[in-house]
């Protein structure tokens, strides 16, 4: 299994990323710093990505994983 979807199934499994990001500690998780061009780039050419916008949201802000999740299946 790749380390981002190792990441992200520790974040389902817990619903916490500090858990998987503790978990995770000293790996490259390339997910990193492709959710964060995606959004500039999202944000630069004022393109909807629903689904990129979240990974973002997931990896660099506090949103609860619950609204992330929701937000995802509504």
């Amino acid at each position: 299994m790749s380390r981002n979807f190792c990441f992200g199934r520790i974040c389902g499994k817990t619903l916490s990323r500090q858990k998987a990001f503790k978990q995770m500690r000293g790996k490259v998780l390339e997910g990193l710093t492709a959710a964060k061009v995606l959004k500039e780039m999202a944000v630069r050419y004022k393109v909807w990505m629903p689904i990129c916008q979240n990974i973002y949201d997931l990896l660099y802000t506090e949103k609860p994983l619950t609204e992330i999740i929701d937000s995802l299946l509504l």
